[in-house]
């Protein structure tokens, strides 16, 4: 059940490694780095699927656009942000 789900912890995280392990896959590509491979999940999960092709774009998701009226990073900061936690072990 939803409530069941919500208490087991163990079965959040192993959906969680099982949904990240398979955009890890859709995402890795000849000639791609680790990097740009989490990087590419990292906007995946951030701004959609659409989102992927814009992983370095300093532009998309601006904090100046109108689909950003927050204070937000752009796709470029997090997907970075995403890389350097990545690096840490996070």
């Amino acid at each position: 059940t939803p409530a069941e789900y919500r208490a087991d912890v163990g079965a959040q995280n192993r959906l969680a490694s099982a949904y990240f392990n398979e955009l890890v896959e859709q995402h890795t590509a000849p000639g791609r780095s680790q990097e740009e491979i989490i990087r590419r999940v990292a906007a995946h999960h951030y701004g959609g699927p659409n989102a992927v092709q814009h992983w370095n774009n300093p532009g998309y998701h601006s904090r100046s656009g109108p689909y950003n009226p927050g204070n937000e990073p752009n796709m470029q900061e997090y997907t970075a942000s995403i890389w350097a936690k990545y690096q840490g072990g996070m």
